[in-house]
């Protein structure tokens, strides 16, 4: 999630362990630490697929956070004492924890058990930034640090933690809801379920895109909890497979595919060999493409992992996104936005 979201959990962490002893105190600490996990994007790595898999690994590995806590909790208590170790500990822990747990509900992909390597847990239930989660915590914690006294704060803190959580929930009802009715449409249509992902779109829970692999193709479609029982339009995709077996034996491919768990797509650009996360982002409009490999006559050439960077049309797919919303019929953004 967002950094402000990430802060605002931790926050709500520390309000939680000793707002009855230190309110102040712990809302402040919670939010510092909530951020920890994240400055991992000040470590420079080799190449810039390493820079992408290489974020949320250890920082935010959960077997990482439940070793260095009660080193971290103890420095702190070191230094000041209001609280004894035992809520440090406890602050510390789950600030860290909770940090990773909800990056996990998201789409990126989380190593919440590094230095075990299985792919990185995404969820996918929650986009990045979502507003709706946010707000209510950070009314809450703005409430608290302004006047920590206050009855009427003090509720609404407690009340802006349950809805948050709430609408995390809400998040995993629906996405099972979508998912089911997504399956039940591509079934119909004779295409596979086996590899199927469901992600709400930017900033909402209402409209989700649904991805879908086969053997050869991907597959995009649109559902908005508005749309009642219309059919799912899916529209194909090549997901460029014939270049696959070029890529055997070319590492940072099988990092690319370990760290998205297939979901992607290859391509060619002249030589170049292309790779695509296809999670992130909507069809043509990815957020990472690499490039991997050249091609030099019948030589496969492994190539520096070089991110493959284009303008994102960031404000009009939200646009268009709130306008599909409401409009089953509106057509797909690749083809709205005239790409």
């Amino acid at each position: 999630m967002d950094p402000v979201s990430q802060a605002v959990l931790g926050g709500a962490v520390g309000y939680l362990v000793a707002g009855k002893k230190a309110p102040r105190k712990a809302i402040i600490a919670g939010m510092v630490l909530a951020t920890m996990p994240d400055l991992d994007i000040f470590i420079a790595h080799e190449n810039d697929l390493d820079n992408m898999t290489n974020h949320r690994s250890w920082t935010h590995s959960w077997i990482v956070h439940t070793l260095l806590a009660p080193l971290m909790a103890w420095l702190i208590w070191r230094f000041d004492k209001t609280l004894d170790y035992s809520r440090w500990l406890a602050i510390v822990w789950l600030a860290w924890v909770t940090h990773a747990g909800l990056d996990a509900l998201t789409v990126f992909g989380t190593q919440l058990f590094w230095p075990f390597m299985p792919p990185p847990v995404f969820i996918s239930s929650i986009f990045i930034i979502d507003p709706f989660y946010t707000l209510p915590l950070l009314a809450g914690c703005i409430l608290m640090l302004w006047d920590s006294a206050s009855k009427d704060n003090q509720q609404l803190m407690k009340a802006g933690i349950v809805v948050s959580h709430l609408y995390l929930v809400w998040g995993l009802g629906v996405q099972a809801v979508v998912t089911h009715q997504a399956k039940a449409a591509l079934t119909s249509e004779g295409i596979s379920t086996e590899k199927v992902l469901v992600t709400p779109t930017p900033l909402n829970s209402v409209l989700w895109r649904i991805l879908v692999i086969d053997q050869e193709s991907y597959y995009e479609g649109f559902y908005s909890l508005l749309d009642g029982k219309k059919p799912i339009q899916f529209a194909r995709f090549d997901l460029g497979m014939e270049s696959q077996q070029l890529l055997s034996d070319i590492a940072s491919y099988d990092q690319m595919r370990w760290f998205n768990s297939g979901f992607y797509s290859l391509s060619r650009d002249q030589d170049a060999i292309l790779a695509t996360d296809l999670r992130m982002g909507a069809e043509p409009n990815y957020f990472f493409t690499f490039k991997l490999a050249q091609v030099s006559g019948d030589e496969v050439i492994e190539v520096t992992p070089e991110q493959i960077r284009t303008p994102q049309p960031r404000v009009e797919s939200v646009i268009w996104a709130w306008r599909r919303i409401w409009q089953s019929d509106l057509q797909p953004m690749h083809v709205e936005l005239g790409n």
